[in-house]
């Protein structure tokens, strides 16, 4: 492992315990009757989604604040985020696009919900505006045109954040969860902007927000210095406590307070930042997943709802729930983790090739090396 792989091992760490997460919410769901801590384990996992988006506003803090320097950089930042993802993510439109083909019966097949409106939505990324086709096209792609809304607003985030400092970011950033939440308690009950448990609203960038800012306060607070004297122990404490606090913000069964859980996640991601930041050692095997994310986020799905569950199909009669969990999760892992290593090397790895040259091209010269991790 390289020296900048080192220092930057805790982001890929971060990722790996994201997609872990998001893949065991998944792998469960085929499961019937799955109770207990582990299906309140499985249920949580899906704030995986949270974690991909502090670790992913951290970690373009980094890239775009090493790149300063460069002709156009804003210009370069909006390449490398398209071909980071839109390479993938169109392949992943066409294989699910397939599965749903496959799955038709009879003599008509039908085409809902992939009509050429919410596939052009998904190709231009503007899905998570378009309730139709937010979470239809590709599974969990809501949490893609989330991040690429954030993309489009990030250089303006980047430049207003380092204008007002960390603390004043984290007073914006409470302010926002706490008005927007009273405006769900108060005035959007029942309307088409009400937020509820994985709707449409829940999804929006509007509601997830707070989480992306709680990565870029994670960045300006270190650069700042202002996280560097907080002991172990209370970061593990704080840890601890949001991740206790969302938990029980899901059980009182509040649709408004869903305004409020994806920060109280944020903020326990927030601590785990600043554990495996300081982290003197961390699993390897977790960094390489973390590295295989985003191809693992796309594609595990297939593996999570169909491919694991027919292999088991045979046992579901002679085992229980739990168990069915326990057998399924080391095997929907594995395989996705080989197929993103596929993925990683003839489609992730192409597509920011092929971005980086084109900023060559219109920065007439050779780009610097990526130092700082590239975000999901």
């Amino acid at each position: 492992m390289s020296d900048d792989a080192a220092k930057y091992a805790y982001i890929d760490a971060l990722r790996g315990i994201a997609v872990l997460l998001v893949i065991l919410t998944h792998t469960a769901q085929p499961i019937q009757g799955l109770a207990g801590p582990l299906d309140a384990l499985a249920k949580y996992g899906q704030t995986g989604v949270q974690l991909f988006f502090v670790a992913s506003a951290y970690t373009l803090c980094l890239s775009f604040a090493r790149r300063a320097h460069e002709p156009r950089p804003v210009q370069s930042f909006y390449i490398r985020r398209t071909f980071r993802i839109a390479p993938l993510y169109i392949v992943g439109i066409a294989i699910y696009f397939a599965i749903h083909l496959a799955r038709q019966s009879g003599g008509e097949w039908a085409f809902e919900p992939y009509t050429a409106a919410n596939v052009a939505a998904n190709l231009f990324f503007v899905h998570g505006f378009v309730p139709a086709a937010n979470n239809n096209i590709v599974p969990g792609g809501w949490s893609i045109g989330t991040e690429m809304a954030f993309y489009a607003l990030f250089p303006l985030l980047f430049a207003a954040a380092g204008r007002i400092g960390a603390r004043a970011l984290a007073l914006v950033i409470v302010a926002f969860v706490v008005l927007h939440a009273l405006a769900q308690a108060i005035w959007l009950g029942g309307t088409v902007f009400a937020v509820a448990g994985n709707n449409f609203v829940y999804f929006n960038i509007v509601n997830q927000l707070p989480v992306f800012g709680l990565g870029l306060l994670a960045y300006f607070a270190h650069r700042d210095a202002r996280l560097a004297p907080w002991p172990a122990w209370s970061r593990t404490g704080l840890l601890l406590l949001f991740t206790a606090l969302t938990l029980l913000l899901w059980r009182l069964r509040q649709p408004w307070l869903f305004a409020v859980i994806p920060a109280t996640a944020a903020l326990s991601f927030f601590a785990l930042l600043q554990l495996l930041r300081s982290a003197r050692r961390l699993p390897r095997w977790l960094c390489r997943v973390g590295s295989v994310s985003y191809s693992m986020y796309v594609f595990h799905f297939v593996l999570a709802w169909t491919v694991v569950p027919w292999l088991l199909q045979e046992l579901q009669a002679t085992i229980g729930p739990q168990m069915q969990l326990l057998l399924s999760l080391p095997l929907v892992v594995a395989g996705t983790f080989a197929v993103a290593v596929f993925s990683e090397r003839f489609i992730e790895a192409r597509g920011i090739a092929l971005g980086q040259r084109l900023i060559h091209r219109l920065q007439a010269g050779a780009a610097p090396r990526e130092t700082a991790p590239d975000a999901r």
